[in-house]
This record gives C-alpha cells, structure tokens and sequence, in this order.
C-alpha cells in the first residue's frame, strides 16, 4: 500500500537521494526570498555592478588614450637626440598621511600612456604640505637669476659626446612638459609661480 502511494522515483531523482543529500532538499520548491533579503540582494549586486562598470569604462578610456600617443614610439630618433622627458608633481593631500598616494595615481592611470608613447618622466613627490610650492619658487627665481646672469651656472670641465650640454638640457626640459596629479598639487605649484613673481630675485 505505501510503494502504491509513493512510487519509486527514477533518474536523476533517485540518484541524487544516494548521494545523500537530505529528501527535504530535493523535495524543496524555490520560492522568493523574503523582503530584507531582496534588499540587500539588490544592493550587494548594485555595487557590485556599478563597480564592475567603473573598471571596465577606466580601462576602456586608458586604452583609447594609449592608441593615440603609441605612434609615437614608432617615431626615428638620431642617436645625439634627446627623448622627450616630462616632470611629474606629486603633493601631499591635505588631511592625508600618505604621502605617496599621488604617485600610485600617476603610476595607475598615467604611467602607461606615457610608456606607450616612449615618453621619459622624472617624479617630485614631497612629503610635507608646501614643500611643492617652495621648491617651485625656488627653482624658478634660480633660473632667472641666472637667466640675467646674476648667477653663474657650473660648467662641466669636460663634455662627453654622448652627454648632453647645459644647453640641450635646457632644451630638453622646455620641450617637455609638466603633470600635476591632483588638485591640491596645482593649488601648490600656482602658489610656487606667484611667490616667485612677486617675491622679487632672492630665492
């Protein structure tokens, strides 16, 4: 009488039953989740998603940016040319304490279109909050000094010919270029080019 009520089941049912997964399990039928579970369902996978898209569109933007410099690399030089060489800026954020947050951005999302393009960089990172905007005053009354020849620059006794002169260094560096990373890197470095301004010839 009880096999004539529940007739033995076949297939996948009755194999799944002597792997010993428990009747109650195959017998469950799937229902909704109740209401705090959908909640957090549904924002676990909204954050999930939005970062997902984050990535994908910060990686799809970087790729375009390398496909338009990477020509660049394919260029000839002569071998007493100089490459191109920027300087990149790097402050301390305010209210931060690590101090080289501003370089792992410069190395994250910056540092492969330069590599692509074959461009060299030099990295001034400071550690304090106005270190930036002092060295950029100094640097710059420096060079006016001895634009105007009220300083004398060191002459090297000899030159290599394989090493570039003063000159071709100055070149070099006005050609170049210089990245800011971050806001309060420009705040800084502003500040540096208004106190060398108005802060007359005494670095």
């Amino acid at each position: 009488m009880q096999h004539a009520m529940n007739p033995p089941k076949s297939g996948v049912w009755a194999a799944l039953e002597y792997t010993g997964i428990p009747a109650s399990w195959l017998s469950a039928r799937p229902r909704l989740p109740s209401r705090n579970w959908c909640i957090f369902i549904t924002l676990t996978s909204s954050l999930i998603s939005y970062y997902a898209y984050d990535r994908h569109q910060a990686r799809s933007i970087r790729r375009s940016y390398i496909d338009q410099v990477k020509h660049l690399a394919d260029e000839p030089m002569k071998s007493t040319d100089l490459p191109r060489k920027v300087v990149v800026y790097g402050a301390k954020w305010p209210g931060d304490e690590d101090h080289q947050r501003a370089v792992r951005f410069f190395k994250k999302y910056v540092k492969p279109v330069l590599v692509a393009a074959a461009i060299d960089y030099d990295i001034v990172a400071t550690r304090h909050s106005g270190d930036l905007a002092e060295r950029v005053a100094s640097t710059v009354i420096k060079d006016r000094r001895r634009a105007i020849g009220l300083d004398q620059s060191i002459a090297l006794p000899l030159v290599l010919p394989n090493q570039p002169t003063q000159e071709q260094k100055h070149v070099q560096e006005l050609e170049g270029g210089i990245i800011l990373v971050g806001r309060h890197t420009f705040k800084e470095y502003m500040t540096g080019l208004n106190e060398a301004g108005v802060g007359g010839w005494n670095s």
